[in-house]
């Protein structure tokens, strides 16, 4: 009987119960990468303090649009504030820019206006404002401590203005153009080097269009009064600037529109809006003038003018600069004075290339003749001024150099140029040799009285005397002899006869200088006399 044989199989099976742990790791995996693709971005922000701010409840914003939850609020590690973690939805992503802005939302009173009322009742959230750079990679970003007033990618455009003081304008005022509200002021700044308030505003579009290089920014306090020879003219502005003040801007009177400007750029604040007619130009160049006469009248802001056409205005008189630079045996110098020449009076642009036109037009200008002199502005005051005009007499000079400025040459004038007349011709009268002169003139004063006492002996003498007889008989024997030139008379008839015995003796000389003409040999060879032609009878 034969026996079976079993033969055992050494390979290992794979027991079914392993497939469901496998399709439960393949699972989680899959959904591990679900949610990791699914995941927004984390980012931290920084912040003063986390007021209002509580992790897991806390949304973020944008445009009233939930993209993400506060997970965590900590303190910072240098103790400076605080750091909040938010987790952000993925369509997100697209909101992180170098310019992105966060900031806290939470109810506001911010001048006139209230901003964030409806959390008072939701709670704080962060905003997000994006912005109009480049994606960025980076998660942590700087929060700001209060909503801005224009935040990034606001049609418009921002500007800096500065001030000596804040008066009243504050963050939030209206910016005016004309009393219509076209933007407002964002933020205010004490610089403590130059100890100036720097103001940002921002003005809406289109009304950027408005701001030129010419334009000038006033602090419209709502009321203003300003009183003329017209009586007193009261302004008021809108209810909002009369009570948190305000911003305005325009262009001063009897100036053109400038060229545009880019944002940030910096414009002087004034404190009204007549100090923007006073001195409406931001650029100017400065001179020195000296005087060697007395300056009783000139005050700084006193004219500057050219040929009465006012082009600046004095800054003040350099007597400290004076004593710093004079020798201690040196007196009687001229005292320097500082003014201050504007291109644009002078229909130059208000610009600093402006001011390289002016300074190369001056300096040919001083080497043709340009001097200052010292003027009287009005007789009633005593005020004075100083004028620029050309003087082709003088000699030729060049801008000179008086601590680092320079110098435009003077002469005397008004009052002074007289005196200085007066002196010269008094020291011309002084240089004459007024003796010899004397002397010379009694010399022919004595022969001139001679003179006249001869004539006085010729005049009495007899002959003179009888003179007047003799000239009346002259005339009397010349009328005899006009009479006998009359028409009638016969020596006008014997003229007559002897004329026209004239006339018959030239007509005969010039028969016979025609006959030798023809006939040169006629004296010699006389002409044969012929008969006389008979004239021919017709039948």
């Amino acid at each position: 009987m034969s026996e079976s044989v079993v033969v055992e199989s050494k390979g290992r099976r794979i027991s079914v119960i392993w497939v469901v742990p496998a399709v439960a790791v393949a699972l989680g995996l899959w959904l591990a990468v679900d949610a990791y693709l699914k995941q927004g971005p984390t980012i931290s922000l920084h912040f003063r303090d986390a007021e209002g701010i509580q992790a897991d409840k806390t949304l973020v914003k944008a445009r009233n649009v939930t993209l993400g939850t506060v997970t965590g609020v900590r303190l910072a590690d240098d103790l400076d504030g605080v750091v909040v973690t938010a987790e952000l939805a993925p369509e997100a992503r697209p909101l992180l820019r170098e310019d992105t802005q966060f900031w806290v939302m939470r109810a506001e009173v911010r001048g006139a206006s209230v901003t964030g009322i409806g959390t008072l009742l939701s709670g704080a959230y962060v905003e997000i404002s994006p912005g109009e750079g480049p994606l960025t990679d980076r998660r942590v970003f700087e929060g700001l401590e209060r909503r801005p007033v224009s935040p990034v990618g606001t049609p418009g455009k921002r500007l800096k203005l500065v001030s000596a003081s804040s008066g009243s304008v504050n963050v939030g005022s209206p910016v005016l153009y004309r009393g219509y509200n076209v933007g407002t002021v964002e933020s205010i700044e004490l610089q403590v080097e130059s100890k100036r308030v720097l103001y940002s505003i921002f003005v809406d579009a289109p009304y950027d269009a408005l701001v030129s290089s010419n334009t000038r920014f006033w602090n419209a306090s709502g009321i203003s009064a300003e009183l003329s020879t017209e009586g007193i003219k009261v302004s008021v502005g809108s209810l909002q600037s009369a009570l948190m003040g305000g911003v305005a801007f325009d262009l001063p009177r009897q100036s053109a529109e400038g060229r545009q400007v880019e944002a940030d750029t910096l414009f002087r604040l004034y404190p009204d809006e007549a100090s923007i007619h006073e001195n409406p130009y931001e650029h100017a160049t400065e001179y020195v003038v000296s005087f060697a006469q007395s300056l009783r009248g000139l005050s700084p802001g006193a004219p500057v003018t050219y040929r009465g056409i006012r082009i600046g205005s004095v800054v003040r008189i350099m007597l400290e600069d004076l004593n710093k630079t004079a020798d201690v045996n040196e007196s009687g110098r001229a005292i320097p004075v500082l003014i201050r020449i504007e291109p644009g009076r002078m229909a130059l642009d208000d610009t600093a290339e402006g001011n390289l036109i002016l300074e190369e037009s001056i300096a040919i200008a001083v080497e043709r003749g340009l001097r200052a002199t010292l003027e009287s502005g009005n007789l009633l005051t005593g005020a004075r001024l100083i004028e620029l005009d050309m003087h082709e007499t003088e000699s030729r000079e060049s801008v000179g150099v008086f601590l680092g400025l320079p110098t435009i040459p003077t002469i005397s004038g008004g009052l002074g140029h007289i005196q200085t007349q007066v002196s010269q011709l008094l020291a011309k009268l002084n240089g004459l040799p007024v003796e010899g002169v004397l002397e010379k003139a009694e010399s022919a004063i004595t022969e001139l009285e001679g003179t006249l006492r001869a004539v006085r002996r010729v005049a009495e003498s007899e002959g003179l005397q009888s003179l007047p007889a003799s000239v009346q008989q002259t005339l009397d024997q010349l009328n005899e002899v006009l009479e006998g030139f009359d028409s009638n008379s016969e020596f006008q008839g014997e003229l007559i006869r002897v004329m026209e015995e004239l006339k018959s003796a030239l007509q005969n000389v010039d028969a016979f200088a025609e006959q030798l003409r023809e006939r040169p040999n006629a004296l010699l060879f006389p002409p044969k006399s012929g008969p006389d032609r008979e004239p021919r009878v017709e039948p």
